[in-house]
C-alpha cells in the first residue's frame, strides 16, 4: 500500500534520449533523487523486445541498501521510471515484450520485497511474472507482455 501511495510523489528526470542514440549504460536511463541520495534506472536492450532493467544509488551500481528507509520511495520512482520507458517506446512503436529485472538476495526481507513489487509490477503495467528463477546470489524476475 506504502508502495502505491508514494507512485505519484517523485520527480523524475530523464537524462538520455532514446531518440539520440544509446547511452553509456544502455539504452534508457533516468535519474531521480530521494532525500540526499541519487539514483539511476538503467534499461537495457538484449534481443529485439527484451530489456533488463538495473537500477541503484549513483556511484554504487545494482545497489539500494542503505536508502534511509525510503526503499518503498525508491521503487516507486523505478516504477514510474518503467512507466515512461514504456511510454517512449510505445510512441516509437517499438514493442517490449520482455522484461528482467534482478534481485539481490542478501536478506530474506528484501526478497519479500521484489516479490511484493513483482506483483505490483503486473497490475501497473500490463506484464506477468512468467519466471521466478534463483540464479545464485540473485534472484531473476521475468515478465512476458500480456496481450
Amino acid at each position: 500500500m506504502r508502495l502505491n501511495r508514494h507512485l505519484n510523489e517523485i520527480k523524475i528526470t530523464r537524462k538520455f534520449d532514446l531518440k539520440k542514440g544509446k547511452s553509456r549504460y544502455g539504452d534508457w536511463q533516468s535519474k531521480f533523487k530521494i532525500g540526499e541520495l541519487k539514483y539511476e534506472v538503467h534499461i537495457t536492450s538484449g534481443l529485439i523486445g527484451e530489456y533488463s532493467i538495473a537500477f541503484g544509488i549513483v556511484g554504487k551500481p545494482l545497489e539500494i541498501i542503505g536508502t534511509g528507509g525510503n526503499v518503498f520511495k525508491v521503487l516507486s520512482a523505478v516504477a514510474q521510471s518503467v512507466k515512461e520507458f514504456l511510454k517512449e517506446m510505445e510512441e516509437k512503436g517499438e514493442p517490449v515484450n520482455l522484461l528482467v529485472f534482478t534481485g539481490n538476495k542478501d536478506e530474506p526481507s528484501r526478497i519479500k520485497l521484489y516479490d511484493r513489487f513483482a506483483k505490483k509490477f503486473e497490475k501497473m503495467f500490463g506484464f506477468k511474472l512468467t519466471n521466478r528463477e534463483d540464479i545464485g546470489y540473485d534472484i531473476e524476475y521475468e515478465f512476458k507482455r500480456v496481450k
